[in-house]
């Protein structure tokens, strides 16, 4: 199972450049001693990083943070569920590249893509409410 303390981690071997990043270096310094780091901050970083690197073409480091995203999904506990859904796809979602990205979603980010539209769209009222089938590696949950 994939814990909040796992995430900084994780993510750091996903791109070699989001390691010297320097907003995540700053994140790290004031949040390297907290025993509940803000992730949600950390998330935003990530996005934006990811969304220049996409606008400069350099999209080599895509695939692995959307299987980061998937992974969390599929085996995050509830606070790391959440922080895929609201903290990554809700931010790459909501930027001004959010097209960019759908190629990259997997199964599982894929249908909680679909339903932030949903609900983004007044056609669900709760996320996770639309009743469309859940992939089957969702369905093991």
């Amino acid at each position: 199972m994939i814990g909040r303390r796992d995430v900084d981690g994780l993510i750091l071997k996903t791109s070699r450049s989001f390691a010297v990043n320097k907003d995540r270096l700053d994140w790290s310094q004031e949040w390297s001693h907290s025993r509940q780091p803000h992730l949600y901050v950390l998330a935003d970083i990530f996005v934006r990083h990811m969304i220049v690197l996409s606008a400069r073409g350099r999209r080599k480091d895509l695939p692995a943070g959307f299987q980061l995203i998937e992974d969390m999904l599929l085996e995050g506990d509830d606070y790391v569920r959440e922080l895929a859904i609201h903290g990554f796809l809700e931010g790459f979602q909501t930027s001004d590249r959010s097209d960019d990205f759908v190629q990259y979603l997997l199964p599982a980010s894929k249908w909680w893509w679909e339903e932030l539209e949903l609900f983004w769209d007044g056609k669900v009222d709760t996320l996770g409410s639309s009743g469309r089938p859940k992939p089957a590696a969702m369905s093991r949950q």
